[in-house]
């Protein structure tokens, strides 16, 4: 869970990173340059899903906390296109812009 701050009963599994702890998806970008790479490093730590907060991460970016320059809406471009598949795209009221989108790791 990216970027997600609201308090979910998630098993103790669930990598889970806001603006207050590392971002463990930051950490395998960094590491691993290809987009190809990183879903292979999303499979290998066990990751079925990715659920990103786009909203509270741009907000975020702007803020005085910031937040992860490798974790951006370009990431998940470039990782969809590497086999990312976008499961749900919820949205706010009338706002045409993505609140939380889900993906599946293949």
């Amino acid at each position: 869970m990216i970027a997600e701050a609201r308090a979910f009963y998630c098993p103790p599994n669930v990598d889970y990173a806001v603006v207050f702890n590392e971002q463990p998806l930051g950490e395998i970008v960094r590491a691993h340059a290809q987009p190809s790479q990183v879903l292979r490093q999303l499979r290998a730590r066990g990751w079925s899903h990715v659920l990103v907060n786009t909203m509270e991460m741009d907000r975020l970016r702007s803020s005085r906390y910031g937040f992860d320059p490798d974790v951006t809406a370009k990431l998940f471009f470039e990782l969809e296109s590497a086999g990312l598949v976008r499961a749900e795209t919820f949205t706010l009221g009338g706002d045409p812009r993505p609140y939380v989108v889900l993906y599946r790791v293949p």
